[in-house]
């Protein structure tokens, strides 16, 4: 788990995690700490953020799974959990964050900002990738701030960000498991509510999953599609 920071807001640690390092963030009014990892020749960046999953799930080490082949793709990557401790522990009891999309997508755009304005990362464009509250967090926030938030992929609860969907205008790739049919259902009624889009998005079922993170084979395929996705629409800001 990555646990929160009290540092001021554009500080950073020397940390090295693998090849990545610890720094802390701005999100609107909150300090996040979050794992920053960027190739030589980045061209954009994905925001990895991650909500309040369940016991069973694997948010960090899959998300670490997606840095690497975003590494491949000259894409850096931001890996931040949206809530400190004290929230996920008062979540424990009221169950008051988890499902909490606007909270979310506040802090989803306080990061984007503080990137564009860190001096580091100003020149990358900015995507964002959400599973279960979070992916209709990352939708809700495309929508408020095109601007920011350059390139969406998305999965999980997506009805949270379902007014919201015929407002967004930036690429974005949605994805489902091909053996849960209210997955499935979902995305494609989601998918369907991209008016603002034509040839700039994309549904994806994942053969022979029940979830999207199940297996290494599911798991490779979320992250070849989504690292060509990213890939293609995330350019340098010049």
């Amino acid at each position: 788990m990555i646990e929160s920071s009290n540092t001021p807001t554009g500080s950073k640690t020397d940390t090295e995690l693998n090849d990545g390092r610890l720094i802390s963030v701005g999100a609107g009014a909150l300090n996040l700490s979050a794992i920053l990892h960027t190739p030589p020749h980045a061209r954009g960046l994905v925001i990895l953020a991650n909500g309040i999953e369940d016991s069973t799930s694997t948010p960090h080490q899959d998300a670490l799974a997606l840095s690497r082949v975003f590494f491949n793709n000259n894409l850096a990557s931001l890996l931040v959990d949206l809530f400190i401790i004290e929230e996920q522990q008062m979540d424990q009891q009221t169950a008051f964050f988890r499902y909490n999309a606007d909270i979310m997508q506040q802090r989803l755009i306080g990061l984007a900002d503080w990137l564009l304005q860190n001096q580091e990362t100003a020149n990358f464009s900015i995507g964002c990738f959400g599973s279960g509250a979070c992916g209709a967090a990352a939708l809700i926030a495309a929508a408020h701030r095109p601007d920011a938030i350059h390139a969406v992929a998305a999965t999980g609860q997506l009805d949270l960000a379902q007014q919201y969907l015929p407002r967004i205008t930036v690429p974005t790739l949605l994805l489902a498991p091909e053996k849960d049919s209210a997955a499935v259902q979902a995305n494609q009624q989601a998918f369907e509510h991209l008016e603002g889009l034509t040839t700039n998005k994309q549904f994806e079922k994942i053969p022979g999953a029940s979830s999207l993170f199940e297996t290494s084979s599911a798991l490779a395929e979320v992250t070849r599609i989504t690292g060509e996705w990213f890939a293609r629409w995330l350019i340098p800001i010049v």
